[in-house]
């Protein structure tokens, strides 16, 4: 909705005044306008963006009123430098009517696509592509997602090697037993042990309470993921207010600065949730239901959007409140630094987002302040609201450190499109030091490139790293920019998606007129690295010094940072219902005092490794209980982790039934075995070892 002046589109109940269950005073609406138009005073067009033909050549079907959900939101883009060259290319997805594709970056943001030749232009109804390194080679492999069943797939990048491409390893993986709809994926190193990890939202997919949810995926390190929801404790949580995970977006961050990464899952029906990293492999859910508001969460950009040291948090959803509608819109939380959030999102005038997706957050003018881009699109809504016809969202910093206030702008700044906007990615295309706009739409004009021609004369950073061991590219990463007046900007790298896409490993600051800043790095690792003295308007690259060894406990205590030779007491956790522990194994070194008790002591080798507590279903050996009730119990618990395929289990359960039958039935003296010395359904067992029981029945046929 426009106001009378036309100037700029902002929320529509601040514009004309509408009384909202979330809205502040008309006084503070107006006090709101009034300054808005002073800054666009002082400077009309603070960024400006202008939309390009850069080669991506994308058409999909324009959205049909019988697709379902899934087929109307699933389109996705990667954005990450593949073959290593410095320039960031993307991976496009979404509708079976077209193979995906992927775009070379020339350097000077013009696009090639060459998916075929590179062996990725698999043809499916695919979401959620991501670039990770996954064996620490120092190039990105690629996971590329899927709705409705359809197959998923991961390729393992050889582009640089004698192959020249990339190979598909998906049937080895593990990842190829995925639930129905994989709708983002991110790469993520959620145990700090050096390899990135799997992280996957499925939204719209049933579990039973305490079964795998298949959210996080623990990488092996041997190119194989295991399904670790249940382990990190975050399967039976994700699920428990609902049998439906309708979760759409995945991020991770510090948010106590204790250290480690919390994690931060935006889902849809009121379903967002926060996970707090305990620090010994599991989470917390500790969402705040006052607080943590969104009624319908998509996308996210995660931000210190008021430059003060901690990590915000913005999560796009449904505005209609201006059309008579109970979804009052998008959230913005912001942080107390401790990882307690308040609901901002009323003052800081980011509500009306339409039908908001993917989102990004970036200092699009150099100004010293984080921005926000987001796409949106729907179908016309039962209120009247037509979502068709949308305009993407532009929320312009406006640079208070006390009050964090965005201005919305769209065609102002040159954003026209009103295509069905899903997926985002934003990066420096063009290698100019500024942030430009990749949008994927779910319609005929499939790929929006916007090339961010901002007047501002700002300086900028970009910074790349380069890790030790298997994080070779710093995931995960905290990097601190301090200038010589006391100002201090912090980012991170590879933390979150956006909406089925993400951005690339390349963290950037806008620095005003700073001509010179200091750099802190703080690795995933504990260890820290510092820059003086880093002239602006370039980029740099940093490689790590150091690497820490790291313990890393699955399903037990005593994680940490040790040196080769220390000796830990390490304690399993106690067992699931129906299980027991096991034995202890490692997956790089380290000898174990008694792999075999729960509490024992564990030497540390010179490099980080993951010591794993491992569990059998049934009951422990030190329990009185028979060998039928042993052989009962694994067999049951095995149903319970199984698909639900009753005449399999009925068989399994009869087959259990009659060997213990027939080990009784050969050492009495009537009864006859049921296959021990006889044939049944044409299988006969020989029985040549009888134990010697004199026989008062008749003898087996």
């Amino acid at each position: 909705m426009m106001c009378s002046n036309g100037a700029v589109e902002a929320t529509s109940a601040r514009c004309c005044g509408l009384q909202t269950a979330k809205s502040t005073s008309l006084i503070a609406i107006s006090s709101l306008w009034l300054t808005s138009l002073a800054v666009i005073a002082q400077s009309s067009t603070p960024v400006l963006f202008e939309e390009a033909d850069v080669g991506f050549d994308r058409e999909l079907p324009r959205m049909q009123g019988d697709w379902s959900d899934e087929q109307k939101f699933a389109v996705g883009v990667a954005a990450g430098d593949y073959d290593n060259d410095g320039d960031i290319d993307l991976y496009v997805v979404g509708s079976d009517t077209q193979r995906n594709h992927l775009y070379e970056n020339d350097g000077n943001g013009q696009f090639t696509e060459v998916g075929q030749e590179l062996g990725v232009n698999v043809i499916h109804r695919g979401s959620g592509p991501a670039f990770g390194d996954i064996d620490g080679d120092g190039d990105l492999d690629l996971f590329v997602g899927s709705i409705d069943q359809n197959p998923v797939f991961l390729f393992e990048n050889r582009v640089n090697e004698s192959e020249g491409k990339f190979v598909d390893i998906t049937e080895t993986s593990g990842l190829n037993d995925q639930p129905r709809n994989t709708v983002t994926a991110l790469f993520y190193d959620y145990n700090t042990d050096g390899l990135m990890d799997l992280v996957c939202s499925h939204w719209g997919v049933s579990f039973q309470y305490g079964r795998e949810t298949f959210t996080l995926w623990r990488n092996q390190g041997d190119r194989t993921f295991i399904a670790s929801g249940l382990e990190t404790e975050v399967a039976t949580q994700l699920v428990s207010r609902s049998h439906f995970d309708w979760s759409f977006t995945p991020g991770f961050t510090d948010i106590d600065d204790d250290g480690d990464a919390d994690f931060l899952l935006v889902s849809d029906f009121g379903e967002t949730q926060l996970f707090r990293n305990e620090g010994d492999g599991t989470y917390t859910n500790i969402t705040d239901r006052d607080e943590i508001t969104d009624q319908a969460g998509m996308g996210t950009a995660i931000a210190d959007f008021d430059n003060d040291g901690d990590m915000d948090w913005f999560v796009t959803s449904i505005y209609d409140e201006d059309f008579g509608g109970d979804y009052f819109g998008n959230r913005m939380y912001l942080n107390d630094g401790d990882g307690n959030f308040t609901d901002v999102s009323e003052s800081a005038n980011i509500i009306d987002g339409d039908w908001g997706w993917g989102a990004c957050a970036f200092d699009f003018d150099h100004d010293g302040f984080q921005d926000i881009f987001h796409v949106t699109g729907w179908s016309r809504s039962p209120t009247g609201k037509d979502h068709t016809i949308s305009l993407p969202r532009f929320f312009y910093n406006e640079g208070s450190e006390e009050n964090l206030r965005f201005y919305l702008f769209n065609t102002e700044f040159g954003i026209e499109n009103r295509g069905q906007g899903r997926a985002i990615a934003c990066f420096d295309a063009d290698d100019d030091g500024d942030i430009d706009v990749v949008i994927a739409n779910n319609g005929p004009d499939g790929i929006i490139y916007y090339r961010n021609v901002s007047p501002s004369t700002g300086k900028f950073l970009k910074v790349r790293l380069k890790g030790l061991g298997d994080n070779r590219f710093g995931v995960g990463a905290r990097i601190k920019v301090s200038t010589p007046d006391g100002k201090k900007y912090m980012r991170e790298i590879g933390s979150e998606a956006n909406f089925s896409s993400h951005n690339s490993l390349v963290a950037h600051f806008g620095l005003a007129s700073t001509k010179e800043v200091d750099i802190e790095i703080l690795w995933p690792d504990g260890s820290v690295s510092e820059e003086t003295g880093v002239t602006t308007n370039q980029t740099i690259t940093i490689q790590a010094t150091e690497l820490k060894s790291r313990l890393i406990l699955v399903n037990g205590a005593g994680s940490g940072i040790y040196d080769a030779g220390d000796e830990i007491e390490i304690r399993a956790a106690e067992g699931a219902k129906n299980y027991y522990f096991s034995h202890w194994t490692s997956t790089k070194g380290g000898e174990f005092a008694d792999k075999y008790s729960s509490t024992t002591t564990f030497t540390m080798p010179a490099n980080t490794v993951t010591v794993i507590a491992n569990y059998l279903p049934g009951v422990g050996p030190d329990e009185d209980v028979s060998v039928a009730r042993r052989w009962n119990e694994l067999l049951l618990q095995s149903i319970r982790h199984d698909w639900a395929r009753p005449t399999v289990h009925a068989r399994n359960l009869f087959h259990t039934s009659a060997a213990m039958y027939d080990v009784w039935a050969s050492y009495t003296t009537q009864e006859v075995p049921w296959l021990l010395g006889r044939t049944q359904a044409g299988y006969t067992c020989d029985w040549k070892d009888r134990p010697s029981v004199p026989r008062e029945g008749p003898e087996p046929e």
